[in-house]
């Protein structure tokens, strides 16, 4: 029964991997800013650009992997730093 069940959850790990890389595919496939979409969710009447940036402000650490980001954390996983 060990087996049983360390086989099911080691065969879980590809599967989970596998739909974050599709879900963040297709977000990053949004026309838009995921700013902007945060407002749309929020129903907010009137989307300004303060309105926008005051979400980009507040999202913080979850936006990270924007498309805007991404080559900076690109930039940080390859410096001095991680190399041996």
């Amino acid at each position: 029964m060990k087996i049983y069940i360390i086989k099911r959850i080691l065969s879980a790990i590809p599967l989970l991997l596998c739909i974050s890389f599709v879900c963040f595919v297709f977000i990053n496939l949004i026309p838009s800013d995921p700013a902007e979409v945060a407002l749309r969710v929020r129903q907010t009447p009137i989307i300004t650009e303060e309105a926008v940036e005051a979400v980009r402000k507040g999202a913080g650490d979850w936006m990270i992997l924007s498309s805007s980001r991404l080559p900076s954390l690109a930039g940080r996983l390859h410096s001095s730093k991680f190399r041996r």
